[in-house]
């Protein structure tokens, strides 16, 4: 228990003791030292049988799976539904749950996937998934809310993306990591930490047709999970489908229900619905049995004795009996035990069951000692007491030269340390003697300054350069002015800096997809950059649109503070005037956003637009608005100002970054040492005020930072010897002082306290007394007055001070006494917390400083202060309170600012009862005030907080005249502070006006207790009182009749309690004698009193001392090394030669060179550093440097790479063989009157070349340089019938290399063209019948022409290679056409030449086939017996014509169909074409007609052509023979 001292009575306050009715306590027995005792405790069990409903759930997994498909992302979702916010909702959805239906005990596993469908709940799925392990409560909800914090996350449609670089990253090790396709449901199940019930809660969309549940999963959930929850938004298939697996629970959202009111409260409700659990059982009770006797007591032995009779034996283990007795039967038990005793002082034996952790029966026993003599005084002995102090030993410095310093330089080579020496002081008292502390009071001084240094080093930049490629700038002289000026910055880059680089061609939107932007992040390569300047076009910018600040940093690279960022804008003074103003323009937001979070924005605008339209004063206010920190036009057409105006952007792109660094707050240290006395207080008086310093077991202990100043320390000190104190500012020494207190030493004409013979308290082995006082119960009582916390509220605002004078006496000092009055008043054991504030309003209860509950001793003590305190206030009271709270920190609480109930809340040892009262004036109404109009009101939250707890909320008020004068104006009938004390449910309110001394305080306190103070009847109190400060209480304990402690509270003069329990109660008290005097105990319980006073005396003392000193640590000097070294740089500078680049131009023939740039020569300094000493140069250079002051310029020319090649190429030209019917030659012979010969032509081609190398196709052209020959066969046709067959020769393809030609690409330079041959067949006839086939002859009408083609052999360019298939020409077969046969008679005709007939080119059916040219064939010469008339067939000329056939490209190879002509007699008739009907003159002359067709008229046959060609029209009578037709194969 905690133990006050009071000179003068210790005691507690409690409330009256209620005991269980079924509780059965035996009657006390007391028994003589030796004497053995018996005792019963009897006790009854009884089982029970509950039921209950427990809304909530066992400790549960959950399985949170989220849906992270595009459709739920921010930009899909608007696209479709017009809004954002359906995945945030989501989220928001799980959090919710989880915070507020899961608990401490249930995990959660976050199972995320991309798409729906049969296998989308399994790692590495089809779009994405992730899956973590059983995590905690708190740990699913950290990583939701990462989630739900996260831009990516919200706008992201690619799962497959967003799931495996956004959120497993933020997973980190509690992700499952594996690349096997493993089922949700199966990494649950691997989970070593699995509660007993799982659930599954999904969030999702509508789903489309093809999506589906995870039936596998759907199908585990079903047979394992308590639910599996779904909540939709969107409704549609997701639904259909969920309840077609078997799970019902759904919760549908429409499209707009997403932020919904109470949504996430709904669905919370829904998922734990599904967790009520009713249980039914019947509980056995449980008995426990403890008998436990004090120090000098033997428990013997002890039984249990159960309904049925049964017997059973309690172990007894350390002298004591502590046993469970498990369930128990119904009916009735006994302990018996025995126990005996052979004590010195009164001790006790308790005994208790209990069932249920409740108390069934209790009995305590008391053994009393003999009575023994009291001891004569113990002898004094004497006292020897050691003090050790230590003093340092100061130590020696030596100085040492050393040329490895610069001179100048000092280094501490061997750290100087003090030595010290101890003395020892013995002191032998005999007896006591009383040091009386002496005390002393110092100030110290001392300054902090914090140093500043200048750091001539550039800080590392970073730098951000914005160029200008818009089409108002786009001209030479802009572009390289500002290549320039970004070129000098990136060559002035000091070791880490790093630049960014955007170029834009749309000067007011930076980094839009629908623009040209070019960008290169943030880096700290040089070459990187420079090559940027040169070839922008190389860098274009692909990520995401840009939107904002953070947007735009996250493209350009860049994420540390936007204090080291600077912006340098070369955007001409355009890029604003076009977009109709800043607001508009896309990075104004931007950078004004930037520079007001600590960025830097340099504008240096090449001046385009006109000033005379007002542009340049636009730009100009446009980057005041930005807050750019430079702004500058420059002339970019001064080509010769470049490098100066390049030099003035570098330097102040420098000066950016020099600072000056100021040191912080400085670090102060304040210490003390004692010897012999002690720090008791110390106070900082600082221009803020006043600071009380910690001090902790008398020591000064402070470390802490302070700003620039002058600061003074106040300290106290208290003993006998001295006490150093120290204060140090960033580590060195700045103040210090020695306080010296002197005490005094008193001895006293006693030595060491011992008791009279009349005392009878025993003595302890710490020099302590311990005393009982026994007093049997009694049932009277005596009514007392209930101890209450009292909330003590002071108004200190000014108009209680009387400084206007129109509010007349200081009413202030009247409203504290009044205080006093009634806390004086306040019964025993009363709490007081002392509060105040400045200005009445509706949260105006709330201060840094509140009293702890403070005794009623210690408030009266604190407002006896206050009130001294009041004339020191000049404007409110709370300016005298603070700095009194801080001197006097150990009666309030900690400093911090809260509501007055929450302090209260947070004060120790509350009572059960609490009341309020504030003392107060009338309240401010619409009074004009700092130039505006105050009313005053209570404070809303304390005013309903006392109105719930508080006994009353009381309150004095104390009009002032201006109060009084309010209340007159607006015809109130009382204060305006009662009025709302009372509107606030408060009408417990005294008006002081006017109630003289006396009577107001009595007023006061009779209205408060009335409504405040409870009175209570009790039994039993007890008083410890004695000679003041003649003993120190140390313990007080009272025991009830069964052995337990009565709590005791803390109330120090009275203590009444209820003292129920028939038998005898025990006090026990402990004390330490100080000096002769006296201990007086008196313990009341009804009309039964008994007291006991102990009487203690003290000897004679004497002292003497002696000192001595001896060396326990020796000093060691400090060897300080001072510098005569140091180094001297010597420069000198050399010119850099410049590079020259050649370029290779495809725009410029070979051989031509054009100078683009002029090189320019560089210059760089060479810096040589030697070693010196004492300021003489001395060996050879210790280190060689160079940089470049000035950089050379390389010298650009570009040199033609184009040129052309041709080459020719001869190629043969087939001849054509003409078939001439010759019937005087037998019939099957033949006869070559005219040998073929081929012809040639030449094909030149001509192909531009880049660097020696064909580029893209030739041009062609062709000459004939000789005709083909035909060649003319005769066939004889005599006694026989001949039929000619036609079939095709197709041509080959020939591969020739070419090392003209690049790697792997081909080139036709001859397309192939098929040949074509004839079958002559010859049949004898009989009676106009064939007969037999005679012979069968081949001739090659036209030779095939090969396909010649090129391939490349030559250096292979970049391009992928390309084979083209090899394409074989489908073989086409002519359909069969069979002329009708035709009997002519045997007439002698005229020798009629028939003239050369050249057919016009003839459609063939249509097949993929390539055209073929025809063979010239002349119809053969008839010569009939009988003269005709000479007749000449019109001559009919064919176009020459030499088609160019290509082969068409077909995978697979097709089938070329075959087409027949049907075989018609007398008539051929071919598809759609009527072919031409010949008549046989019938007699004499006959009359051979032949139908000429034009080209559109001719059947699609294929060579049927050919056949009117060689035969005429139709079939001709030839002296009996007969020509048929044949088609060709």
């Amino acid at each position: 228990m905690q133990i006050r001292k009071k000179v003068s009575m210790m005691g507690a306050t409690l409330g009256a003791l209620t005991l269980a009715s079924l509780v059965q306590t035996a009657s006390a027995e007391t028994y003589q030292s030796g004497q053995e005792g018996k005792t019963t405790l009897d006790f009854t069990a009884k089982s029970t049988t509950t039921t209950s409903t427990k809304t909530g759930h066992e400790p549960m997994d959950l399985i949170q799976i989220v849906d992270l498909s595009g459709s739920l992302s921010d930009g899909e979702f608007k696209t479709r539904f017009g809004y954002t916010g359906a995945r945030r909702q989501q989220l928001t959805d799980m959090i919710y749950v989880i915070q507020n239906k899961l608990t401490d005990q249930d995990h959660v596993m976050l199972a995320f996937y991309g798409t729906n469908n049969q296998n989308s709940y399994e790692t590495n799925g089809q779009d994405g998934s992730a899956v973590t392990k059983l995590l905690s409560k708190a740990e699913a909800l950290d990583i939701l809310k990462q989630l739900l914090n996260n831009n990516q996350v919200m706008e992201m449609a690619q799962s497959w993306t967003l799931i495996p670089n956004v959120v497993v990253p933020m997973l980190g090790d509690k992700a499952i990591k594996t690349t096997e396709h493993k089922g949700f449901e199966q990494i649950y199940q691997e989970q070593p930490n699995k509660n007993k019930v799982v659930s599954a809660l999904q969030f999702t969309d509508d789903w489309v047709a093809d999506e589906t549940i995870d039936s596998s999963f759907a199908d585990w959930a079903k047979k394992n999970a308590r639910t599996f929850m779904t909540v939709v938004d969107g409704g549609g298939g997701s639904v259909q489908k969920m309840k077609a697996a078997g799970h019902p629970n759904i919760m549908v959202y429409g499209l707009t229900d997403h932020n919904k009111a109470g949504r996430s409260e709904e669905i919370a409700k829904q998922f734990e619905s599904t967790a009520t659990v009713t249980t039914t059982h019947t509980t056995k009770q449980k008995g426990r049995v403890e008998i436990t006797p004090e120090a000098g007591i033997t428990l013997k032995s002890a039984e249990v004795v159960a309904p049925n009779g049964n017997k059973t034996a309690l172990t007894i283990t350390g002298n004591k009996v502590s046993a469970d007795l498990g369930e128990l039967q119904d009916g009735a038990y006994k302990v018996n035990y025995t126990f005996a005793g052979d004590v010195t002082s009164p001790k006790n034996i308790v005994g208790t069951v209990q069932v249920d952790g409740q108390t069934a029966a209790t009995k305590t026993d008391m053994v009393n000692p003999k009575p023994e003599p009291v001891k004569p005084p113990e002898p004094v002995k004497p006292k020897v007491t050691e003090e050790r102090r230590t003093e340092p030993i100061p130590f020696k410095t030596k100085e040492v030269e050393d040329e490895n310093l610069n001179e100048g330089v000092r280094k501490v080579v061997q750290k100087g340390q003090e030595g010290l020496r101890e003395f020892i002081k013995t002191t032998t008292t005999v007896g006591t003697t009383t040091s009386v502390p002496g005390t002393a009071k110092d100030t110290l001084t001392f300054t902090t300054k914090a140093s500043s240094t200048t750091n001539t080093t550039a800080k590392p930049r970073k730098i951000l350069l914005a160029l200008d490629y818009s089409g108002s700038f786009a001209g030479e002289d802009g572009q390289k002015y500002v290549a320039t000026l970004a070129k000098q910055v990136v060559n002035s880059m000091n070791p880490g800096d790093e630049i960014s680089i955007i170029g834009t061609a749309t000067t007011w939107d930076w980094l839009q997809d629908e623009w040209t932007s070019n960008i290169i992040p943030i880096t700290g390569d040089k070459a990187k950059l420079l090559d940027f300047i040169d070839h922008p076009k190389n860098y274009k910018y692909k990520g995401e649109k840009v939107k904002d600040l953070n947007t735009f940093m996250k493209a350009v690279g860049y994420n540390g503070e936007y204090k080291d960022f600077t912006v340098v804008s070369l955007i001409d003074d355009t890029g604003f005037t076009i977009n109709e103003g800043v607001d508009k323009s896309f990075q104004y937001p931007i950078l004004k956003d930037f520079v007001s979070k600590g960025g830097t924005v340099l504008g240096y605008i090449p001046a385009v637009g006109d000033k005379k339209n007002g542009d340049l004063d636009i730009t100009e206010n446009t980057m005041k608005k930005i807050g750019a920190k430079h702004i500058e036009y420059i002339d970019y057409k001064d080509g010769q100002n470049a490098e100066a105006t390049a030099n003035k952007l570098v330097k102040s792109l420098t000066e950016q970054t020099v600072v000056t660094v100021k040191g912080g707050d400085q670090k102060v240290n304040i210490t003390s040492t004692g010897k012999g006395a002690t720090i008791t207080k110390a106070t900082l008086k600082t221009a803020k005020g006043d600071q009380a310093l910690p001090v902790a077991n008398g020591q000064l202990q402070y470390n802490g930072t302070l700003s620039d100043g002058s600061y003074t320390l106040e300290v106290e000190a208290s003993g006998d010897g001295t006490v150093d104190v120290a204060v140090t500012v960033d580590g060195k020494e700045a103040s210090k002082k020695t306080l010296t207190v002197k005490g005094s030493t008193q001895t006293s004409t006693t030595g060491e306290p011992v008791l009279t013979k009349e005392s009878t308290a025993v003595k302890n082995a710490d020099g302590t007394y311990t005393q009982k006082i026994q007093v049997v119960s009694d049932p009277k009582k005596t009514k007392v007055e209930k101890p209450t916390d009292l909330l003590l509220i002071m108004d200190g605002s000014g108009s209680l001070l009387g400084k206007n004078t129109k509010n007349g006496p200081r009413v202030l000092e009247t409203a504290m006494r009044d205080a006093l009055a009634l806390v004086k008043s306040l019964p025993d054991g009363s709490q007081v917390s002392i509060m105040s504030y400045a200005e009445n309003n509706s949260d105006s209860y709330r201060t840094p400083y509140y009293t702890k509950l403070l005794s009623k001793a210690d408030a009266i003590a604190m407002l006896n202060d206050m009130i001294k305190l009041t004339p020191q206030a000049t404007y409110d009271w709370y300016r005298v309170w603070e700095p009194y709270a801080k001197a006097h920190a150990d009666k309030f609480l900690p400093a911090k600012e809260m509501q007055y109930e929450d302090a209260y809340q947070a004060q120790e040892h509350r009572l059960d009862n609490v009341s309020v009262i504030q003392f107060t004036d009338g309240w401010a109404y619409k009074t004009y005030n700092n130039g505006g109009y105050l009313t005053e009101d209570i404070d809303q939250s304390f005013a309903k907080w006392a109105k719930e707890h508080a006994k009353t909320f009381m309150s004095v008020v104390y009009p002032t005249l201006e109060d009084k004068e309010r209340q007159t104006t607006n015809k109130f009938t009382e204060p305006w502070s009662i009025m709302q004390m009372k509107k606030a449910g408060h009408p417990n309110a005294y008006n002081a006006d006017g109630v003289p001394d006396g009577k107001r305080e009595q007023d006061i306190i009779n209205a408060f207790k009335h409504s405040a103070i409870e009175t209570q009847e009790v039994s039993g109190r007890f008083t410890i009182d004695g000679t003041k400060g003649a003993f120190q209480l140390t313990d007080v304990k009272l025991t009830d009749p069964n052995g337990k402690d009565v709590p005791l509270g803390g109330n120090e003069e009275t203590n009444p309690y209820n003292l129920d329990i028939p038998g005898t109660y025990t006090l026990t008290y402990s004390f330490k004698p100080q000096k002769a005097g006296d201990v007086k105990g008196v313990f009341t319980i009804g009309a039964n009193t008994v007291t006991k006073t102990d009487f203690f005396t003290v000897p004679e003392a004497k002292t003497t001392s002696n000192e001595t000193s001896r060396v326990i640590k020796e000093p060691v000097d400090e060897i300080i090394h001072v510098g005569i070294g140091g180094t001297v740089t010597e420069s000198k500078k050399e010119p850099i030669p410049f590079a020259t680049e050649i370029i290779e131009d495809e725009a410029m023939m070979e051989g031509e060179e054009k100078v683009t740039v002029e090189g320019m020569t560089g210059e760089k300094e060479i810096l040589t550093t030697y070693k010196t000493k004492k300021g003489q140069k001395v060996g050879n250079p210790i280190s060689t440097s160079e940089h470049v002051t000035k950089h050379m310029r390389t010298k650009i020319i570009h040199r033609g790479v184009k040129g052309s090649v041709t080459e020719k190429e001869n190629v043969e030209l087939p001849y054509t063989t003409k078939l001439v019917e010759d019937d005087t030659l037998p019939l099957g012979e033949q006869k070559v009157v005219q040998a073929g010969s081929k012809g040639n032509k030449e094909i030149t081609r001509t192909w531009v070349t880049q660097r020696k190398l064909k580029v893209g196709d030739p041009t062609t052209s062709e000459k004939v340089t000789k005709e083909p020959v035909e060649e003319i066969i005769h066939i004889g046709t005599r006694e026989g019938v001949m039929d000619t067959e036609y079939e095709v020769i197709p041509y080959e393809t020939r591969y020739v290399d070419d090392p003209t030609l690049e790697a792997g690409k081909e080139v036709v330079v001859v397309e192939g063209v098929n040949g074509q041959k004839a079958i002559n067949k010859f049949y004898s006839l009989a009676k106009g019948k064939v007969v037999s086939e005679i012979d069968a002859q081949t001739h090659v009408l036209r030779h095939p022409t090969d396909k010649v083609i090129h391939r490349g052999t030559g250096v292979k360019p970049e391009a992928p290679k390309v084979e083209e298939p090899k394409v074989e020409t489908p073989k086409v077969e002519t359909p069969k056409v069979e002329a009708p046969k035709v009997e002519t008679p045997k007439v002698e005709e005229p020798k009629v030449e028939t003239p050369k007939v050249e057919e016009p080119k003839v459609d063939t059916p249509k097949v993929e086939e390539p055209k073929a040219e025809e063979p010239k064939v002349e119809t053969p010469k008839v010569e009939p017996k009988v003269e005709t008339p000479k007749v000449e067939t019109p001559k009919v000329e064919t176009p020459k014509v030499e088609p160019k056939v290509e082969t068409p490209e077909v995978e697979p190879k097709p089938e070329t169909p075959k087409v027949e002509t049907p075989k018609v007699e007398p008539k051929v008739e071919t598809p759609k074409v009527e072919t031409p009907k010949v008549e046989t003159p019938k007699v004499e002359t006959p009359k051979v007609e032949k139908q000429a067709q034009s080209a559109k008229e001719l059947p699609k046959t294929g060579d049927a052509g050919l056949l009117t060609s060689v035969f005429g029209a139709g079939s001709i009578a030839l002296g009996g023979l007969s020509i048929r037709r044949k088609r060709r194969k």
